[in-house]
């Protein structure tokens, strides 16, 4: 059962459509991968389902609610946690301070603490980071911070775009190892990435566009066998 539905999305900046008539779908669990080249539609594909941007046609429904109109506060308050392109910390607040910004739609103390032990688990430099200033982390470290502080809010879905974007090989397999974990746990991601081969790595399924519009969906294991995909984005 899908826990995201868009269908026949339409979006303009000004005169110029970004987004032609995409539809698709993420389940309730597992990771599905939205992959392309810059310019094909894919930050602002999140940037919609987040409420960031409105479609000028189409329907996004997020467990069985539409989301067309709301704000991207009321989104969140639905479950939907976005991390945006270029992590978009506090850079002079603190990490504790930080991540407590994430949980400003929780009541309950026990759930931010609950929230704490799952960022620290996921990433336990955090912890040793905690009273840390984030501007002097590094760009690894803020990255991590950026979706730990998403997942402080116990999100329903977890949107991230670009997680790997300028981070070092051995913090790229970092960020994928927690991907991993979380859609182990029960957490289900839509993944905007450049790196094909990462996010066919973790993802069940994917869609590739392009110029707006999607050109390809399949398992990810049959798009790493994709020649389009093959020639295009995995390199080989």
């Amino acid at each position: 059962m899908s826990i995201l539905r868009v269908k026949n999305i339409e979006a303009k900046y000004g005169r110029i459509r970004a987004l032609r008539g995409i539809s698709f779908d993420v389940p309730g669990e597992g990771i599905v991968a939205l992959l392309g080249s810059n310019g094909a539609g894919k930050t602002t594909t999140l940037n919609v389902v987040s409420g960031l941007m409105q479609p000028s046609s189409g329907t996004i429904e997020f467990m069985g609610d539409r989301l067309n109109g709301l704000a991207a506060n009321v989104i969140t308050r639905l479950g939907i946690a976005h991390i945006p392109e270029g992590r978009h910390i506090f850079p002079e607040l603190t990490v504790e301070e930080n991540l407590r910004l994430g949980t400003y739609i929780l009541k309950d103390p026990k759930q931010v603490q609950q929230g704490f032990e799952l960022a620290f688990s996921l990433f336990p430099i955090l912890k040793s980071r905690y009273k840390q200033i984030s501007s002097t982390l590094s760009g690894g470290e803020q990255q991590m911070l950026a979706i730990a502080r998403g997942l402080m809010a116990k999100p329903k879905l977890l949107i991230l775009d670009e997680p790997s974007l300028g981070l070092a090989p051995i913090l790229v397999e970092e960020v994928f190892r927690v991907l991993g974990e979380l859609r182990d746990k029960g957490t289900p991601s839509l993944l905007v990435e450049q790196n094909a081969a990462a996010a066919l790595a973790v993802a069940e399924y994917g869609y590739v566009l392009e110029m707006g519009e999607i050109i390809v969906a399949d398992t990810s294991n049959n798009l790493q066998k994709n020649e389009l995909v093959i020639k295009a984005y995995l390199g080989v």
